[in-house]
């Protein structure tokens, strides 16, 4: 029976400033002149770059690098600064979300709103929430107009036949100065 207890040692190669090749090997020689020796237990995988292993060749937790400045953390949620609700969401250390997204959350239940590099925050669009009033106010105006277009029929009818009475006459006359005004108030709207 062998009781011999066999040894191993881990090596990696570095290549671009990052561990390129990992390799655990049977006792202490190195396998070529490429290979560097690291603990057996020393955390880290392919990819790492070297800066991030200690002295001794350990794997440095990543809390200890981003406090240090060597990792950079962006994790979570990253809001674009034109295109108002649209959401990124960064997941990994050292993954950047780019110069059109924000931390600044957008402002509630405020459909009219823009990024506002000043002061680095979003802000109401006034000139956008002023234009929309304003053609929120021209579409009320119209259906306006329409439904007393649609009011004024019955009387037009009735003149055509010849069977209005003095009722007709005057409802037909009250609807026109209604039309006219509701049309000059759109008018205005529209104009200003």
């Amino acid at each position: 029976m062998n009781n011999r207890r066999l040894s191993y040692s881990t090596w990696i190669t570095v290549k671009n400033g990052r561990v390129d090749r990992v390799r655990q090997h049977a006792g202490t020689a190195s396998p070529g002149p490429q290979w560097r020796q690291v603990p057996n237990d020393w955390g880290g995988s392919q990819g790492d770059k070297i800066e991030w292993l200690d002295d001794g060749g350990r794997r440095v937790p990543d809390h200890k690098l981003i406090e240090t400045g060597k990792r950079k953390d962006f994790r979570g949620p990253w809001h674009h600064k034109e295109k108002i609700g649209e959401v990124k969401f960064i997941q990994k250390l050292d993954e950047e979300p780019g110069e059109e997204y924000t931390k600044e959350l957008p402002l509630p239940n405020e459909p009219f709103q823009k990024w506002d590099a000043k002061k680095q925050t979003f802000a109401v669009d006034t000139k956008r929430r002023a234009e929309a009033d304003k053609e929120q106010k021209a579409a009320a105006k119209k259906s306006a107009i329409q439904d007393a277009e649609r009011r004024m029929l019955r009387s037009i009818i009735a003149r055509q036949r010849g069977k209005a009475t003095a009722e007709d006459e005057k409802f037909f006359t009250g609807i026109g100065a209604e039309i006219d005004t509701l049309q000059a108030e759109l008018q205005t709207l529209q104009d200003g």
